[in-house]
């Protein structure tokens, strides 16, 4: 009977320290899988930073060529409205992404913010969109998402 007894104490411990290092090590582990499924995802989104970047910088410079196709007709007409009032530089914030497509926001100077989308074609990077978003719509997700937070806490 006490050996019975040592024996389930046994097994009950090396289940539990099973459980506390099965725990431990996932995250780790999902994070390596999750790179080696998809080796190329931190390169390819530097890449599309690297490529909204430079078109932007040629399209403020005026030296963009639109034989390139790398901006959507659609992406141009909406920012050569705006383009008087945004200023010569921005910032790109990647908010959701898949494999070849990048869904972002870019906030200029001048305070305006737009959505758009960087999308790998045929090899080639090709941006769409250009719609404008509303600052208050972004103050009121992040008062709503902060007042979430709290009320978990």
């Amino acid at each position: 009977m006490k050996r019975e007894n040592k024996n389930l104490c046994l097994i009950s411990a090396i289940s539990l320290i099973s459980f506390i290092v099965g725990v431990a090590v996932s995250p780790f582990a999902m994070i390596v899988f999750f790179e080696l499924i998809s080796p190329n995802r931190q390169s390819q989104e530097r890449e599309a930073k690297s490529f909204f970047y430079r078109t932007m910088n040629a399209i403020f410079e005026d030296t963009y060529n639109s034989e390139e196709g790398s901006v959507s007709p659609q992406f141009m007409n909406a920012f050569k409205k705006y383009e008087p009032q945004l200023g010569k530089k921005c910032r790109l914030y990647i908010i959701d992404s898949h494999s070849d497509y990048y869904e972002c926001f870019a906030f200029f100077p001048s305070g305006d913010v737009f959505n758009l989308v960087i999308a790998l074609e045929n090899e080639s990077w090709i941006l769409y969109g250009f719609n404008p978003r509303d600052w208050d719509s972004f103050w009121e997700n992040a008062i709503r998402m902060s007042s979430n937070l709290r009320l978990e806490d």
